[in-house]
């Protein structure tokens, strides 16, 4: 090592010791690490990022999924990378992997000026539902007295929702595993690792794409097949075959992006009610397989300006889904994903009728919400409503008004 790089690290160390680590905790009562979560997963990594060889980025494509992983490291790092990275693309355990390469990473030093002074290379590996940041450090830097102010000098703690990171070691490694929250689209998850590799330090911190999957172009995250594109893999695939891949999908393995993706190369095409009944829901029983289908399909043909010819097949539809035995159908379908897309207001508050009266109010008061507040307020005042609707019109009435009548 040289005097330059000495007196660097010199620095940093000098900088995180006066500073004592306050969202890092150390424990050192264990006896081993898991083999399958955290330690055993980046040491495989490393052995990919090393094999090499790294190119520019070849088209638009690969440079906006490009862009996004330095975006990522960005949001996860007190530290800036400043360049375009080297890239290499290939397929790892049936996913498309991207990995993004800064063989000496010029990084700003606005945020935190000793955090770029540890970090020797960095990497992006891009996956399409997680990212994972992989630093090349020196074996100072993650040693047991030192590995606590590192991680807490390194990470953007506030942009991961990260209070409290807790550490385990077996006294070479290092495994630390922050807040793990599901939701629909997935899992938020957050896993930092520290490990020693033929001499060599590397930190990795394993992030869910969900928390900077807006950075990334549509395609590209959550989806295995991603160069080329899937969009362009099938769009010559014949429409009953891409319609029987939807219905084998399932909502633990397939993305709603993968969903969305095979709906928007469908309804590019000439589709017959049958077609549309499979694609929305094909009898599926499944909230969120209606949900995600149906969203994709009324989004997609408003995109392409296709709607109105398929409207009195779609309200025929929403009068099946509105009868099927689960009111979860009736305050999402109706409330929140139709009125975003323009159907007619007629066709709209007809099909309302025929929801559940408890979630009526919210659906129609959701029409002045999301289209044109006067507009519904006239119609809706004008047409007949079951005597069960009564009063449900009359409470809309008078927030669509109050809405129409606050200050803009």
């Amino acid at each position: 090592m040289n005097m330059h790089n000495t007196v660097r690290i010199s620095l940093f160390l000098t900088a995180v010791i006066a500073a004592a680590a306050t969202h890092v905790t150390l424990d050192t009562a264990v006896g081993s690490l898991p083999t399958t979560s955290g330690i055993e997963p980046v040491k495989r990594m490393v052995q990919e990022i090393r094999s090499g060889p790294y190119r520019s980025s070849r088209d638009e494509w690969e440079r906006r999924i490009a862009e996004g992983a330095r975006t990522s490291a960005d949001t996860c790092l007190q530290l800036k990378m400043i360049d375009p990275p080297s890239v290499r693309i290939f397929t790892f355990a049936g996913s498309d992997i991207l990995i993004a390469n800064w063989k000496a990473p010029r990084a700003s030093t606005a945020v935190a000026p000793h955090a770029s002074a540890v970090v020797e290379e960095a990497w992006v590996w891009d996956a399409p539902k997680e990212n994972v940041i992989l630093l090349r450090v020196p074996l100072s830097a993650i040693s047991k007295d030192r590995i606590a102010d590192t991680l807490e000098e390194l990470i953007r703690w506030e942009s991961l929702k990260l209070q409290n990171l807790r550490i385990q070691t077996n006294g070479i490694d290092f495994l630390g595993t922050g807040p793990h929250e599901s939701g629909n689209s997935g899992d938020y998850h957050v896993v930092v690792s520290a490990v020693l590799i033929n001499g060599e330090g590397y930190i990795a911190i394993s992030v869910s794409k969900l928390f900077f999957f807006m950075d990334y172009p549509p395609g590209s995250w959550g989806v295995t097949e991603r160069f080329p594109p899937l969009a362009d893999r099938i769009q010559n695939t014949p429409t009953r075959e891409l319609i029987e891949r939807l219905s084998e999908s399932s909502p633990s393995r397939d993305t709603n992006e993968w969903v969305k993706i095979l709906i928007r190369v469908l309804v590019q095409r000439d589709l017959s009610p049958g077609d549309l009944k499979k694609i929305a829901f094909d009898d599926s029983t499944s909230f969120y397989v209606v949900n995600s289908r149906f969203s994709a399909l009324v989004a997609n043909l408003h995109e392409n300006r296709r709607l109105p010819l398929y409207e009195d097949i779609l309200s025929d539809l929403l009068s099946d889904v509105a009868r099927l035995d689960n009111p979860r159908y009736h305050d999402l379908l109706f409330a929140y994903v139709i009125p975003k897309f323009r159907l007619s207001l007629l066709t709209k508050i007809a099909l309302f009728y025929v929801s559940d009266v408890r979630y009526s109010r919210v659906c129609i008061s959701n029409l002045g919400r999301y289209g044109d507040s006067r507009a519904v307020y006239e119609t809706l005042s004008k047409a007949a409503v079951p005597n069960g609707l009564i009063h449900d019109k009359e409470v809309a009435l008078s927030e669509i008004k109050a809405r129409m009548e606050k200050p803009k």
